[in-house]
């Protein structure tokens, strides 16, 4: 679609659309925490049904999923039931290249927090780490063990779901041991750390 196409009311709903971006993350990671993707990795459920099996409060479940039904994480059959979707599918733990821990961690008060002064960071050329704990990014996660293990382990998620592309872009072996990208994780995270500071 060219700009001379795009109406005053597409502009106006897209526009809202990504303001609300906050919402979306705080749903996804709240799907996440509850693992709703693996308790519709058998057959599709109904929200009551799902609501049961994770714990959780079946009507605001239901306005959940309908939430996501609209940008496709999820979605609603004829018969009320919600399946699992391809988009859904990184959310379960058991699967490859699983993206769950990725998710759960961006809902620590250090992501959530640190979005919130966005402004700050333009506004004074200091990370919003420094701004909130006086201290880079990783230096808070090393001063955090339960933190830093969360950390630690969406990195590893991340870096397993892209491990062709980060293989490519970061010289790592196209394959390896757990180890070896345990390794190559940790030398990549330290160039990262590095490059932040210049």
């Amino acid at each position: 679609m060219t700009s001379g196409q795009v109406t005053s009311g597409q502009v106006t709903s897209e526009l809202l659309d990504l303001s609300l971006g906050c919402a979306y993350s705080a749903a996804l990671h709240t799907a996440a925490r509850f693992d709703i993707a693996d308790h519709l990795a058998d057959s599709p459920r109904t929200a009551d049904a799902l609501a049961a099996a994770a714990g959780v409060h079946g009507p605001h479940l239901y306005r959940l999923l309908r939430f996501f039904a609209a940008k496709g994480d999820f979605r609603e059959d004829d018969e009320g039931r919600f399946p699992l979707t391809p988009l859904a599918e990184p959310l379960r733990t058991d699967t490859e290249r699983s993206l769950r821990d990725c998710v759960v961690v961006r809902e620590k008060a250090a992501f959530r927090q640190s979005a919130g002064h966005l402004h700050a960071t333009v506004r004074t050329g200091t990370t919003a780490s420094e701004s909130l704990y006086g201290v880079p990014l990783y230096d808070h996660v090393a001063a955090d063990p339960a933190f830093g293990r969360a950390f630690h382990s969406s990195m590893a998620a991340f870096l397993e779901a892209l491990s062709d592309d980060v293989a490519g872009t970061c010289g790592f072996s196209a394959a390896g041991s757990a180890s070896t990208w345990a390794a190559d994780a940790a030398a990549c995270c330290a160039r990262c750390r590095g490059a932040t500071r210049t």
